[in-house]
């Protein structure tokens, strides 16, 4: 249904792999990408490579004061920094985007932080996620609860059954 975390190592192709079912989603474009500031410029290189598309269809959001323009055929690149702010969220939220690649969501595991509070939310409500990880999430129930709600709110909505059923795996291993 459009709703992924893809958990592969470091340097396995998740970025291509998550461009490749994107592009299976076309017809539900723009395209939403949060990603630690030191990677939006690969992620413009590789979105510019795979879909042969000119950086004019690729923005770089760098300030909340940054005017967004989502139109049919772009992406629109946000720093974890910039959607830790409520202000620039409540501005991401007037648009509506349907799809939203999450890079590194280790990076919002922690309910505790700004950018938790504001991108989980909203995540959980959009119509296709992909959440992207090459860093091992530690074991800890409260650290993988937040990540699997936003994917699957349906099936993963409270923290007590989440925990439950994650033992009842385990122990059938």
């Amino acid at each position: 249904r459009g709703r992924i975390l893809i958990a592969d190592e470091m340097g396995l192709g998740k970025t291509l792999q998550s461009l490749a079912i994107v592009k299976v989603y076309k017809k539900e474009w723009p395209v939403l990408i949060f990603c630690p500031t030191s990677l939006k410029y690969n992620w413009r290189n590789e979105i510019s490579k795979f879909f042969d598309l000119g950086y004019e269809s690729i923005q770089l959001i760098d300030s909340s004061k940054s005017k967004i323009r989502p139109k049919g055929e772009n992406f629109i690149i946000v720093s974890y920094n910039l959607a830790a702010k409520e202000e620039f969220m409540k501005k991401i939220k007037q648009y509506k985007f349907e799809i939203v690649i999450v890079d590194e969501v280790h990076f919002i595991k922690n309910t505790n932080t700004q950018r938790c509070k504001q991108i989980l939310p909203y995540i959980t409500k959009l119509k296709r996620v992909i959440l992207l990880s090459g860093t091992p999430i530690l074991a800890k129930p409260v650290e993988m609860f937040p990540i699997f709600n936003s994917l699957r709110p349906d099936l993963f909505n409270d923290f007590f059954n989440f925990s439950e059923l994650r033992v009842l795996a385990f122990n059938s291993l």
